[in-house]
């Protein structure tokens, strides 16, 4: 001992691996404070050993000798510490910090900028499938984190991943100074979920951080195939939760930049109770039929900005939820997907108003939906949906370009009983051109008890690109107030014909021969039975609705499947798979929560 002792806390992640096994080197380490040239102690070996895996030194002994203070005197020119030669507070709080693994000196040559402090750490990490991780392990990477946000009182820190396959534990602030995550190469996790050992249904998670940045071009691989198989959480309320690829919660003044989050379990990311939020060039890679993988999914936010996204997902591109403000979403290319979404809202009596979002330049290509506001009817929440911009929009074969829907009722899991409480008010929809894979391109479905209040509309222009038969686009409108502000108006707004419109042959004759058959979760009607299967014999079409029987019996109720523009409604059961009957332009529309 060559003074008092004193008492550092170093993180493990900045032990060398040929010192892991006795941690206690790190204790000699506290108890050199104060040593310096001519004195001799216990530990001062380790210590050079320590210097020597970063090319300071080449001897071993217990002596403070001229080549340890030499050592140490570079150490401290090189991280811009005061060069005294001496193990001092500084210089000991600077060996503990964690480190980054690559020699400071290489060839009798700094690869440090001398005089300057070095404003980057890399971690780099690699975790094998089949291993066991311990705990130890697996906290390395937070625990990194942890001493650079006890120590760093400024400047940026950089953490480099490799391509990287297993787990990982959250980023928690509080944090002292700008944070920036550096991905390179890709970050795989496990295929199977119930090896996460994150209860929080969050794969990567960064909570409680200023000034974060997200970058570097990477990718996320949330490995979500097999979950995928198994997932009927739209169904069952019960079901086993799944993993977020990236997680942002309690985040300020961040950005996620070049970041790629490919084949969620769940939503693919997103970003919570944050304020003053960029995503730019993000982009979302998965299948068109992988289930709930909301590209990105924002709530309780203040300022948040989407920019020159990419997305192509199984779900909605991006969804809101309440308490949103200021949020701006431009130049998103969407597709595959269920569009942009506002909603669903209205089933937590806690719920707040969201206002002030604009939607503009986006790109809608071959979406489930374009814009969309969903609300649940029945349901407890009262707030307000207000100050909504949908701006130079385009859509490409999109189904339902724009819609509100205060009948929001996917797989008949609400009750129609009661009206929805949200009011919409405020919604400007300017400049919307393209093409629809259904005919009601623009369709105001409004609650009885809160109309839609000034809704100015202008400048649209959408074609509907399915069967000529059945007639040009066309819009539907209920309990709307609204204005139309000048431009093209195709089609003309909430002008349509009563007459109805025959189904086409090849579907009639399809539906005629299908086999089908239904699964029912609650009875509906005491003649309801779960599993029959029968053939389609009756089709019956009636002004404004279209209604499939089997036999003299309803089939099924409150799941529409969209014929041209059409509604076929069914009754008795709950669920319904209609993925046989996706012939030609006949789609089925579940919803989507």
């Amino acid at each position: 001992m060559c003074a008092n002792s004193y008492s550092f806390f170093p993180n493990i992640s900045s032990i060398p691996a040929s010192f892991i096994a006795k941690a206690s080197s790190w204790d000699a380490f506290s108890a050199l404070h104060g040593c310096r040239r001519g004195m001799k102690s216990q530990g001062l070996a380790s210590l050079k050993k320590y210097f020597q895996l970063f090319g300071y030194i080449n001897t071993s002994s217990d002596e403070f000798d001229e080549f340890l203070e030499s050592t140490l005197k570079n150490y401290q020119l090189n991280f811009n510490l005061n060069q005294t030669g001496e193990l001092d507070t500084p210089t000991l709080k600077q060996i503990f910090l964690p480190c980054y693994g690559n020699a400071d000196i290489v060839n009798d040559t700094s690869t440090m900028h001398s005089g300057k402090s070095s404003n980057t750490y890399n971690i780099i990490y690699a975790f094998a499938l089949e291993k066991q991780l311990s705990d130890l392990v697996r906290g390395i990477f937070m625990k990194a984190f942890e001493r650079w946000s006890e120590l760093w009182s400024g400047g940026r820190q950089r953490y480099n991943c490799g391509t990287t396959i297993g787990t990982t534990t959250p980023l928690e602030g509080p944090s002292k100074s700008p944070l920036e995550l550096e991905v390179k190469g890709t970050i795989k996790a496990l295929s199977d979920p119930t090896q996460l050992p994150n209860k929080e249904w969050e794969w990567v998670t960064v909570n409680y951080v200023n000034y974060f940045t997200l970058s570097g071009g990477g990718v996320f691989d949330g490995m979500g195939e097999q979950a995928w198989k198994t997932n009927d959480c739209h169904v069952n309320t019960k079901c086993a939760k799944l993993p977020i690829n990236l997680s942002f919660n309690f985040i300020n003044n961040s950005i996620i930049q070049d970041i790629t989050t490919k084949d969620s379990k769940n939503f693919h990311s997103n970003c919570i109770s944050s304020n003053n939020v960029t995503f730019l060039r993000y982009k979302v890679s998965a299948p068109h039929d992988s289930p709930n993988t909301d590209g990105l999914h924002i709530a309780r936010n203040i300022g948040i900005t989407i920019l020159d996204a990419v997305i192509q997902t199984g779900d909605d591109c991006i969804s809101m939820g309440d308490q949103m403000t200021d949020v701006m979403i431009k130049n998103v290319k969407c597709g595959p997907g269920h569009g942009i979404s506002i909603g669903s809202m209205g089933k937590n009596i806690e719920e707040k108003d969201v206002s002030r979002i604009t939607i503009q330049n986006c790109t809608f290509d071959n979406t489930a939906n374009g814009v969309r506001i969903k609300t649940w009817p029945s349901a407890p929440a009262t707030l307000t949906i207000s100050d909504l911009n949908f701006l130079d929009l385009t859509m490409i074969n999109a189904s339902n370009p724009v819609i509100i829907d205060q009948q929001y009722c996917p797989w008949n899991l609400c009750s129609l009983d009661k009206p929805s409480s949200i009011q919409i008010s405020k919604v400007k929809i300017h400049n919307v051109k393209g093409t629809s894979s259904t005919q009601d391109v623009v369709i105001f479905s409004c609650s009885t008890s809160k109309p839609c209040q000034d809704v100015q509309i202008g400048d649209i222009d959408l074609k509907f690109t399915g069967d000529p038969a059945l007639g040009g686009a066309t819009t539907k409108c209920q309990n709307v107030k609204y204005t139309f502000t000048g431009g093209a108006q195709n089609p003309p707004l909430c002008q349509r014909s009563s007459a109805p419109k025959p189904l086409p042959m090849q579907i009639v004759e399809h539906l005629q021969r299908k086999t089908i058959h239904t699964s029912r979760t609650t009875p509906t009607s005491p003649n309801a039975r779960a599993g029959r299967r029968g053939r389609v014999d009756h089709l019956r079409v009636r002004a404004g609705e279209t209604t499939l029987r089997f036999g003299e019996r309803h089939l099924h109720e409150g799941v529409r499947a969209v014929v041209g523009g059409d509604v076929l409604t069914f009754v008795e059961t709950t669920t319904f798979n209609c993925a046989d009957l996706r012939i030609g332009f006949f789609s089925c529309d579940h919803g989507d929560e």
